[in-house]
């Protein structure tokens, strides 16, 4: 389920899908918190209170300050990440156009492997042949 309120999404991912998820599972998956925001100096201060807040209702916040530029790729770590992920938080807010006059849009890119982790819903419609 995905709960969009302004320019934040979060994403409620089921356990089902982490277990059939071909990524690394640990056993911190339901604490675990996906933040996906700018990191510039300008908005510190709103992702430490993300961050808190997270940490202060008893989960883990993670995002992909944690990835070091070792030889594993940098895409593959953030995967790694969401997929270990139950929950993710995503503030669109500052897709803004930067360097050169394009924006970047990595956020957008990082909330789309977020939902591309979560199962497909379907359901069966029963016709009436009245």
């Amino acid at each position: 389920m995905t709960v969009l309120a302004s320019t934040f999404s979060l994403r409620f991912t089921s356990s089902l899908m982490h277990q059939k998820s071909s990524r690394k599972q640990t056993s911190t998956f339901d604490q675990n918190v996906f933040i996906n925001c700018p990191f510039d100096e300008q908005y510190a201060p709103i992702f430490q209170a993300i961050a808190f807040a997270v940490h202060r209702v008893g989960f883990r916040p993670r995002c992909t300050k944690e990835v070091s530029e070792s030889g594993e790729s940098r895409l593959e770590k953030i995967m790694d990440i969401i997929a270990d992920c139950k929950y993710g938080i995503h503030d669109l807010s500052r897709t803004q156009p930067g360097k050169f006059n394009l924006p970047r849009f990595n956020m957008p890119f990082e909330l789309g492997i977020d939902i591309g982790f979560r199962p497909v819903v379907t359901t069966d419609v029963k016709r009436s042949d009245t």
